[in-house]
C-alpha cells in the first residue's frame, strides 16, 4: 500500500515542468549527493507538498507512509517531501511518536540539504526532551558515519533564533571539541556552524573555547565560527592563527 503513495509522490514531482539537464546536474553537484536529482527548487517542492491523497489518513498512518517513502526512494526530491511535510508540523512533533522514525532517517542521508533539514527536528526534540535525546547525540558523536557526527553537534542548537531554551554549555563544548580534528569536510562545516550559533547564546564561553582550541580549529570551521563576532576579536584571533602557523614552520 505504501508503494502506491510513493508512486503518487513520484508522479506529482515528475508532473512539474522538467528542469534542463544542466541545471539538474548543477543542483546535484551543489548537494554533492549520490541520489538522483531532478533539479526542482525548494519552493517548487514545497508547493508539491501541499496536497497528497494520504493526508486524510490518521497521523500514525501518514508517518508510516512517509517513512516508507524516505527509506525506499533514491530520488532527492522524493525523499525531501517527507521532511517538508513535518517542517509544517513542528507543533505536533513529540519524542514518543516521532523520534525513533526521524532518527532512523539519518541512515538515509548523504547530503547537507537533507542533513540540515533533519537537524531542525532533532534540535527541536532535544529542546523539549533533553534527557531522552542528548544521550543519542553523544553516541552519534562517536559514529563512523560522518553525517551522524555532524548531527551530533549541529543539532545541539541548530539556529539559536528559534530556540526558547538551550542545553547547558557543559553539554555542548565537549561534543564539539571531540570533533575538532575530524577529517570530514561536512563535519568541519558543522563545527563552524555550531560555534557560530552557540556564540549567540554563550558568547564569552564560545570565544574562550575558540581561543583555547585555536590550533585545532580548521580553516573550514574557523570562518563560520567567527562570522558574527566583533571585528576586533575576529582580527585578534586571525593574528593568533597566523602566529601559530609561523611557529609551526
Amino acid at each position: 500500500m505504501s508503494k502506491k503513495y510513493l508512486m503518487e509522490v513520484r508522479s506529482k514531482i515528475r508532473g512539474v515542468q522538467p528542469t534542463p539537464r544542466e541545471k539538474a546536474q548543477k543542483r546535484k553537484s551543489i548537494y554533492n549527493t549520490q541520489l538522483k536529482v531532478i533539479g526542482l527548487t525548494i519552493p517548487e517542492l514545497k508547493n508539491i507538498n501541499k496536497v497528497f491523497s494520504f493526508y486524510e489518513k490518521k497521523p500514525q498512518q501518514i508517518l508510516k507512509i512517509w517513512d516508507y517513502i524516505w527509506k525506499n526512494s533514491q530520488v532527492f526530491e522524493e525523499k525531501i517531501q517527507a521532511i517538508l511535510y513535518y517542517e509544517k508540523k513542528m507543533a505536533i512533533i513529540t519524542y514518543d511518536e516521532h523520534w525513533s522514525t526521524f532518527a532512523s532517517w539519518l541512515n538515509g542521508v548523504d547530503n547537507w540539504e537533507h542533513s540540515d533539514r533533519l537537524s531542525r527536528f532533532y534540535s527541536h526534540l532535544l529542546e523539549k526532551f533533553p534527557k531522552n535525546v542528548y544521550p543519542t547525540l553523544k553516541e552519534w558523536n562517536k559514529s563512523e558515519n560522518p553525517w551522524f557526527r555532524r548531527q551530533s553537534i549541529v543539532s545541539l542548537v541548530y539556529y539559536s533564533s528559534i530556540r526558547k531554551t538551550i542545553i547547558v554549555k557543559n553539554k555542548i563544548f565537549p561534543l564539539i571539541k571531540k570533533l575538532l580534528k575530524d577529517d570530514d569536510y561536512y563535519v568541519q562545516k558543522g563545527i563552524g556552524w555550531s560555534l557560530r550559533e552557540v556564540g549567540n547564546v554563550y558568547p564569552t564561553e564560545t570565544i574562550e573555547f575558540i581561543e583555547k582550541n585555536l590550533k585545532d580549529i580548521s580553516s573550514i570551521a574557523f570562518s563560520p565560527a567567527v562570522e558574527k563576532v566583533s571585528s576586533s576579536i575576529k582580527n585578534k584571533l586571525k593574528e593568533q592563527r597566523r602566529n601559530f602557523r609561523k611557529q609551526s614552520k
